[in-house]
């Protein structure tokens, strides 16, 4: 499987959850990003939404000089205004570990106190055959 469909499968995962969607930015059609959250319309975008992106995309398994296997990271990003992002980070979980098989590999916190933001990071890898 390629980096990009498996961006794509996750996407659709995050996008068909009816649960995870109720809890997003309900003034946005569909509040998850690919790598950045543009602004709409020259306005702070509504929060929470999420942005994903692949982080890693590393060989890890080689034979007669092709590559195998390789060891995809894909972050996502909960996006918020105030830090709510506890049950929401319950449900990426949940989808990425048992849906996909990922395994979480950390997650840390950031706050951006100039644009308001407070944002949960949370990076996934899964080992995908070539």
């Amino acid at each position: 499987m390629e980096t990009t469909e498996l961006e794509e499968n996750v996407y659709e995962a995050l996008t068909t959850n009816e649960e995870l969607m109720s809890m997003l930015a309900s003034e946005i059609d569909i509040p998850i990003f690919h790598f950045y959250a543009p602004a709409v319309d020259g306005k702070k975008t509504q929060r929470p939404i999420l942005v994903y992106t692949t982080t890693s995309d590393t060989p890890v398994m080689y034979a007669d000089d092709e590559e195998y296997m390789h060891k995809v990271t894909i972050r996502i990003s909960i996006v918020t205004n105030d830090g709510q992002y506890t049950e929401i980070n319950k449900i990426i979980r949940e989808i990425m570990t048992k849906n996909f098989g990922f395994k979480r590999v950390n997650t840390f916190p950031v706050a951006d106190w100039e644009y308001g933001k407070i944002i949960l990071n949370c990076d996934y890898s899964i080992e995908i055959l070539a």
